[in-house]
């Protein structure tokens, strides 16, 4: 099972239909990802019961998308078509981030770096 996160930009409606397996819906949905500041769509097939949960996400929101390759066969085009099939969906939580003040001035915590010893650096040597 892989895993990506992005943000929902397109999704299709439920499709739905009755085989000789029963009753079934599908939905086809696109997330956008940045990679090296280029922008990267991946698109992803749901069926059962996850498409009513990507249904219910808003566009432009961000999602983590758990999935699996599948392949398959197409006697019709002689070809190999790779399809990503969504296992799980989940929606990002914001954080509750408090803004830090030093002497009355907003601080931004990224400015400063996170030391994992105890020793400081000493100056003069």
């Amino acid at each position: 099972m892989l895993k990506l996160n992005g943000k929902l930009i397109s999704k299709s409606l439920i499709k739905s239909g009755v085989s000789e397996r029963g009753a079934w819906k599908l939905i086809e949905f696109v997330i956008q990802r940045t990679y090296n500041k280029k922008k990267i769509t991946i698109a992803f097939t749901a069926i059962g019961k996850i498409t009513e949960l990507i249904n219910s996400i808003e566009m432009k929101e961000r999602i983590t998308v758990y999935f699996v390759p599948d392949c398959h066969y197409s006697a019709k085009h002689n070809k190999h078509f790779t399809e990503l099939k969504a296992i799980e969906v989940e929606k990002y939580v914001k954080k509750n981030n408090r803004d830090t003040y030093f002497n009355g001035e907003k601080l931004n915590q990224s400015d400063y770096e996170l030391r994992t010893t105890n020793e400081l650096p000493l100056k003069g040597n």
